[in-house]
């Protein structure tokens, strides 16, 4: 597992995976090694329809989301909450990040598929699909099921989403599916190349390329690294017209959506205890408590780093993968 980007071509038909294909085994020398299938769903929040819970106020709060992405056995779950504010914004603007329980956005990851669903039916949360998968109610009162109707099944094979498609199940999604190919160039590069479908219709292509050799790529604040993209552009072919941009993710945007509230809790109580074990050793030796600059052992930061997080190792690489995922089709309102 390595350093990864992602592109993406909007207005790739449907010739468009051959043409990509012919250019990785003749330019490039890649070999296919096997199919890249992707699962996504969305949902959306009905707290408002709720007849039980009518709101005397009248104000009517924006709707929560979320979205699922399947790869193989894993299901990754984004929930966005709009009018939450992020930790970043939560700092800024004064408030106490323990008070808040939750913010703008949380990522989950979830085993086996369908976990999720079942977990909404049994509660009778008040969630329905964005778009109802052919063949099931679309009724918005059915959303908080009553007992006994037909729970979505389990995973339906590697890479497959939920086989809850029973006629009376709310729950059933339709899915866009990325369906296409892993090759791999030499030993340092793995290609993945995949159209998204919606039902019998073409949405563009995904491109995701993989540098094997290096698992951490540090960029300076604002700065994009240019190495996978300058790849992903000579893997595409010369089409006139085509549209065509470069998915990425800041480190300070992915750092917030990571943030761990027990995390962050631990690490401040590890630092304060370090505080206090420095202080009884200096009143020990009955050293004096500032540091002095005079001491020739002594310069610049002592602090010890904590250690990078891998995130482009196994499934981090993967929640990182899935995460650009749904930024790149859910900019297009496509999900």
């Amino acid at each position: 597992m390595g350093f990864t980007g992602l592109a993406r071509w909007i207005n790739a038909d449907a010739d468009s995976l051959a043409k990509v294909e012919h250019n990785i085994r003749v330019n490039h020398n890649g070999v296919i090694q096997s199919r890249w299938l992707l699962s996504l769903k969305s949902y959306r929040s009905t707290f408002n329809n709720n007849p039980s819970n009518p709101n005397p106020g009248g104000f009517v709060s924006p709707e929560r989301s979320i979205v699922t992405v399947t790869m193989n056995d894993v299901v990754f779950v984004l929930l966005e909450d709009q009018i939450a504010p992020t930790h970043v914004e939560a700092e800024e603007q004064g408030m106490n990040p323990e008070k808040l329980t939750h913010f703008r956005n949380t990522f989950l990851t979830v085993r086996p598929p369908g976990s999720l669903e079942n977990l909404l039916v049994m509660l009778k949360a008040r969630w329905m699909p964005v778009r109802h998968a052919a063949g099931t109610t679309q009724n918005a009162s059915l959303i908080s099921v009553v007992s006994g109707a037909g729970a979505p099944g389990g995973g339906s094979g590697k890479g497959k989403g939920p086989a809850g498609t029973t006629p009376n199940n709310p729950l059933a999604a339709a899915e866009l599916i990325v369906d296409g190919k892993v090759f791999h160039i030499g030993l340092d590069w793995i290609l993945r190349v995949g159209l998204v479908r919606s039902k019998d219709l073409i949405k563009g292509m995904l491109l995701e390329a993989e540098y094997r050799p290096l698992p951490v790529m540090y960029s300076p604040p604002g700065a994009q690294g240019t190495m996978i993209s300058n790849f992903l552009s000579s893997i595409l072919p010369v089409v006139p017209d085509a549209n065509i941009y470069a998915v990425t993710v800041g480190e300070e945007q992915w750092a917030d959506l990571l943030w761990d509230r027990e995390e962050e809790q631990r690490k401040k109580e590890e630092k304060e205890r370090e505080e206090e074990e420095k202080e009884k050793e200096k009143k020990q030796l009955g050293t004096d408590a500032s540091e002095n600059d005079d001491d020739i052992y002594v310069y610049g930061f002592e602090d010890v780093l904590d250690d990078p997080k891998r995130d482009w190792e196994g499934i981090d690489r993967d929640r990182r993968s899935a995460y650009q995922v749904i930024g790149a089709l859910k900019a297009e309102n496509i999900l």
